[in-house]
């Protein structure tokens, strides 16, 4: 979790984020929610059916303000990623 900052005590962290890949046409989304301590609480990815990155990070964070909102025991802090690593060590994008 290089650069991943934590939220403070009793607030969640999501990041999301949403990648392009030109050559085969494909996109991916990805969403995870950790607690103060960088556990993962919950977060999912799938395939995006948009062909641009900008899309796909759009569908990204509707995502997870839709899963926050059936989620609601949570107070969190969104965040879009700042780095496609994590959609690409899913093998995603």
């Amino acid at each position: 979790m290089d650069g991943w900052l934590r939220p403070p005590n009793g607030l969640v962290k999501v990041n999301y984020g949403g990648a392009f890949d030109e050559k085969m046409k494909k996109s991916a989304i990805g969403v995870v929610f950790r607690d103060h301590t960088g556990a993962i609480l919950d977060g999912f990815a799938m395939q995006s059916p948009f062909v641009s990155s900008l899309y796909s990070k759009a569908l990204a964070m509707r995502e997870a303000y839709l899963r926050l909102s059936v989620l609601q025991s949570f107070k969190a802090i969104v965040e879009l990623e700042s780095s496609l690593q994590n959609l690409n060590g899913l093998g995603l994008a």
